[in-house]
This record gives structure tokens, sequence and C-alpha cells, in this order.
């Protein structure tokens, strides 16, 4: 209702505000875009002008194709905003453009509508889906062919680098640490310095884990690039508004536009960017996980303590977390654990003495090795006299 009052005052207004050059109507639009947001204005600039016509406008052109309509009480009161949101409008239109000047066809794929949902605000109606490239397709095609004995990376990759320092992870695979480890190799009877799984199986799912490694520290690398360039690219972008001044009045709107164009593509490069990043650093951390589960189904941890062990934060240094030992250690059947990894080690046993214990030692273990009938000095035979 309060809406519906504010949009009879601002109709009495309109006539007059329109007429006067200084208020111009897209000033009208962002009011009605406030009382009304996600709505299309559909009522026109020559109706609301009237016979003011005759006053000259220096926006003339763009305002005159600028349609304005206000909402019936009725929808104002009962319908909600059904527009999506603005990252994801903006989304959608920029690859719009991008579809139409690389002659690509678009398609939409509708989402799915609930009765029972009706009085919710949807995100969106519809999504755009861009066709993939056959150049991209032959590409993945190509690697499909032999996915078991592929490289992780590319050579052609082999450009990405960032600086070593606290950045080892990125380059070289966590090595197995912890008491899991040392049960692996307690159980398989194996070498203490060998890094390697003894089982065939559990040995090809930590190489499965390595190559999921190499492939997603690789992504994360790429990212920091694309990153970097988005915002360089965004840079260069800003500097060209200080060439308008040096540009024929009609040309400055192309330039305009030119610059609009290229804030909004780099701006949406750098939140791709951030989704590879995200899609890295979860395929990292399966990849992890898959090395930890070779290592715990080696060492024949109990299910629960597998599930616990895995789930562990990474360090970034070694393969599993440095509290591990701790977790093993800290449980209720902590005795069990280690007796199950074969890691137990149980105190110490006093003896205990009595007063009258003879002692064991070295005298007494000579004299039990002796003969008890044997006399002690042995008799010589006697002599016959003749």
């Amino acid at each position: 209702m309060i809406d519906h009052i504010i949009m009879c005052q601002l109709v009495t207004v309109t006539p007059a505000l329109i007429g006067d050059h200084r208020a111009p109507a897209a000033l009208l639009a962002q009011l009605l875009s406030i009382l009304s947001p996600g709505r299309d204005h559909l009522l026109t600039y020559h109706t609301l002008q009237g016979p003011q016509r005759g006053h000259s406008d220096p926006e003339e052109g763009v305002s005159a194709n600028v349609h304005l309509s206000f909402p019936s009480p009725d929808d104002a009161v009962t319908s909600g905003d059904t527009s999506p949101p603005d990252d994801l409008r903006e989304f959608q239109d920029l690859f719009k453009r991008v579809a139409q000047s690389q002659e690509v066809q678009l398609s939409e794929a509708q989402v799915k509508q609930h009765k029972l949902l009706k009085n919710l605000h949807p995100q969106q109606r519809c999504r755009i889906a861009l066709p993939s490239d056959e150049a991209i397709m032959d590409m993945a095609h190509e690697i499909w062919q032999t996915p078991t004995s592929i490289p992780p990376t590319s050579k052609r990759a082999d450009k990405y680098f960032v600086p070593s320092k606290d950045m080892g992870f990125l380059f070289n695979h966590p090595q197995p640490n912890s008491l899991i480890v040392d049960a692996a190799r307690h159980k398989n009877k194996t070498s203490q310095f060998r890094s390697s799984l003894p089982d065939k199986g559990t040995r090809k799912l930590d190489l499965f884990g390595c190559k999921m490694y190499s492939s997603s520290t690789l992504m994360l690398r790429i990212a920091n690039y694309a990153a970097l360039l988005s915002n360089h690219n965004f840079d260069n972008y800003a500097k060209l508004p200080e060439l308008m001044q040096h540009l024929p009045e009609a040309k400055r709107p192309l330039l305009k536009a030119i610059v609009q164009e290229g804030y909004t593509a780099w701006r949406t490069l750098l939140q791709i960017a951030l989704d590879v990043t995200d899609t890295a650093a979860r395929a990292m951390a399966t990849g992890i996980a898959m090395r930890r589960a070779s290592w715990l189904m080696a060492s024949g941890a109990p299910k629960e303590l597998q599930n616990k062990v895995e789930d562990l934060p990474f360090d970034r240094k070694r393969l599993f977390a440095a509290s591990t030992d701790d977790v093993l250690h800290s449980g209720k059947d902590s005795r069990t654990t280690l007796r199950t990894l074969g890691m137990y080690t149980p105190l110490f046993k006093r003896r205990h003495y009595y007063t009258f214990q003879r002692r064991y030692d070295y005298t007494f273990q000579k004299q039990q090795q002796c003969v008890p009938d044997q006399p002690r000095f042995r008799q010589h035979p006697q002599r016959k006299h003749q």
C-alpha cells in the first residue's frame, strides 16, 4: 500500500521533472528500480514528457529509448522479485553477447519449477548453455585413448611456475609419515627406508592419488596466472578513458561501451579463475584422501580409524597430519588399536623378589650344570703294594 502511494505521487511529479532537462529520465528509472526491483518498465518517455517536448535535452539520444512502466497495486503486493542475482545475470548477459559475436548457437536449459515452491524467490528462470567447441573435445578425446598410461600433466604446461619458497607442495608429492606408515611396513616386513607400498592393490591406489595430485596442483598454478592476467587487463582498460578527451563527440560513446564491456569481461574471467581454483583444490583433496586410504589399508587399521584419519587437515608438508599419532594414542581403545597395527609395546613388568629366593647369577647357573652325584674331589686309585 505504501509503495502504491509513493508511485502515485511520483506519477504526479514526473511530467515536470522530465520536462526539465536537468532531471533526466535515467533518474526516474533508478527510482522505479528501487521501488520495484527486477521489473521491465515500459512507460515511454514521450508520453510523460507531454507538450514540453521542445526543450533541448543533452541526453535525448539515450533517454528517448528508455521505456518505463508502473506495476499495478496488486502486482506490487502479491508478486515477488523473480529476477536472478546481479552477478549471475551479468554473467549470462555477457556470454549471450559472446555467443553472438562468435556466431555460436546458444541454447537455454529451463529450470524445473515446482508448484509448492511458487512463492519462493528462484535464483534464475533459465540457464544458458554454450556448445563445446570441437578443438576442446578433440584434445580431450586424444587423451582419453589411454586413460591409465597417460601422464598426469603435459610438457606444454611446464611454464606456469611459482617461487618454491613455502610452495614446494605444488611441485613435490608429500612424503608419507606417522605410525600408520610404520605399521604398514612392520606388517608387510619391508624396509623402513622404502617409501612405496608392498601390496599391488594399495600401490595402484596410491599411484592414482599421485596422478590426481599432480594434475590439481598444475590447475592451481594455471588459475594463479589467469587471475593475475585478468587484473592486468582490467588495469589497462582503466587507462582508456583518458583518451576520451582526444576523441570527437561521436566516437566517445563507442569508446565508453568498449571500456565497460572490457570491465565486465575481465571481472568474469577473474571469477572463472576462482572457480577453477575451487575445483582444483577439491581434486587435490581427493588425491590426498586416496593416498591416505592406501596406507591405512596396508596398515590394517580399523574402519572407524580410517574415516577419522583420512579427514584430518593437510598441512602441505607431509601426507598425514601432524596430529595423526595423537589421534591414535588418545582414543578410548588406543591399546587395542596399536595392537591391531602391530605397534603396541607393553610396559616392563618387574619381577617380585622374595627373601629366601636363590640368586640366579652366573655362579649358580654353573653349579646347576654339574651332576649332583659327582664328588667334589676325584679320588685317585690306591697303588697296589707288591
